[in-house]
């Protein structure tokens, strides 16, 4: 049995069986279409492309119920938790953790809850990483502070096809946005039909959570290269790169990506995953995204 269990929420992106094989739990979110809501972590790959073409969709994040439940596991078997979550607005579920573990009998000492600026393959690298850690004997509070500076090294890009249409989703979940230095340097087009690169960051005057824009571009091509120019820089920069990957009916795509920045830099650790609900809904329907850090 593990040192501390590790349960994080829907904002994850995680690869197919990765939550069994490293004895994680996930909290997945909720899409609503609709009258008609299913629960996106069981759902149909195919049910999840259709519901990012209608535009009522909504994501929404898992009841408190379900969060308790899962709690409970943890509290039967008497050990720690570590509860990871993504942003607050982005349907993170941190702060309805303590009413939860109260609920589920779960002692405050034996819960740690982190919520981090980072969604999709990000959040599944942190999540994973704890997991794998947990399976030794670590203290709560020590695997807690390793998942934070995981977190602090990480860097998350995402390319989306319609720029206008992730702008204004943007703007619906309540996210600044704001020209970041790779938007002047990278630029070809101001229409707003082009291709966007962005990274969900913290403002660094602001101390809010938004898009940092990080380049517009023609077509698919020149934003894929840009991203690989990015992550080819990082990587011969020193020490093993780290990277994952996530897509919203992109594989494709994210697997040519991956396929390349291998071969280009001999990975230590490479994965690829479905898009969480919160990232495909920002990006839209074919958009990807990479996280990855350096050792």
């Amino acid at each position: 049995m593990a040192a501390v269990h590790v349960l994080v929420d829907g904002g994850a992106a995680l690869p197919a069986g990765a939550a069994a094989g490293y004895g994680l739990t996930q909290v997945a979110h909720h899409l609503q279409v609709g009258p008609s809501r299913f629960h996106a972590g069981t759902a149909d790959p195919a049910d999840l492309a259709a519901a990012l073409t209608d535009p009522r969709m909504a994501v929404l994040p898992a009841t408190a119920e379900e969060l308790c439940e899962a709690y409970g596991g943890a509290a039967a078997q008497g050990i720690a938790l570590l509860s990871l979550h993504g942003p607050a607005g982005l349907r993170g579920l941190a702060s309805a953790a303590p009413s939860a573990a109260l609920s589920a009998g779960l002692a405050a000492s034996d819960l740690a809850v982190v919520e981090l600026p980072l969604l999709g393959p990000g959040l599944g690298l942190v999540a994973l990483h704890a997991a794998e850690a947990a399976q030794d004997p670590i203290p709560l509070g020590e695997l807690a502070t390793g998942a934070r500076e995981l977190a602090a090294g990480l860097v998350s890009e995402w390319i989306a096809p319609a720029a206008a249409g992730t702008l204004a989703r943007c703007q619906d979940l309540g996210l600044l946005s704001w020209p970041g230095a790779g938007l002047e340097a990278d630029a070809s087009t101001t229409d707003p039909g082009s291709v966007l690169r962005y990274r969900l960051v913290v403002h660094p005057r602001e101390g809010q959570l938004g898009m940092e824009l990080r380049g517009r571009h023609a077509d698919l091509g020149a934003a894929m290269r840009a991203l690989a120019d990015q992550v080819l820089r990082d990587g011969r920069a020193g020490g093993r790169l780290h990277l994952a990957g996530a897509s919203a009916g992109a594989e494709p795509e994210i697997a040519a990506l991956a396929t390349y920045l291998d071969a280009q830099l001999g990975l230590a650790e490479v994965w690829l995953a479905q898009a969480d609900p919160v990232s495909a809904y920002l990006g839209g329907p074919g958009s990807f995204g990479l996280a990855w850090y350096r050792e």
